[in-house]
């Protein structure tokens, strides 16, 4: 959690993570992938970072994001009936069930994943 923290106060990690995504959204709608949905587990909410990357993926011509209400519903059905959407061991399969229920193009999943020594985004 050190390493998390200290990257996110620094300010650099999310300017390098905002421009890679921005890069990539911008891609991807060019391929006519612009339905987005963007999941988040509540570690990575609480820091700031889904929502400072969902108002810049939202500010992207041409980029649609799944609503919140929409989200919200269809990952507790989800879950229900599947694992959670959120856990590292969810076949891809499923992950691409869970974005045709949401209706996306493309799903953003962030998370944070654990080393010996650090966290990782």
């Amino acid at each position: 959690m050190i390493a998390l923290r200290a990257a996110l106060s620094s300010g650099l990690f999310c300017v390098l993570l905002m421009s890679s995504v921005s890069m990539a959204a911008d891609h991807e709608i060019a391929l006519g992938l612009d339905r987005w949905a963007v999941i988040s587990s509540a570690q990575v909410r609480n820091s700031g970072i889904a929502d400072l990357l969902t108002a810049r993926l939202s500010a992207t011509a041409g980029m649609k994001l799944v609503e919140r209400d929409r989200l919200n519903e269809v990952l507790r059905e989800f879950e229900r009936t599947a694992r959670p959407a959120l856990s590292s061991d969810l076949q891809p399969s499923s992950r691409v069930r869970l974005g045709q229920l949401l209706g996306a193009d493309a799903l953003l999943i962030l998370t944070v994943a654990k080393g010996e020594r650090d966290e990782f985004l």
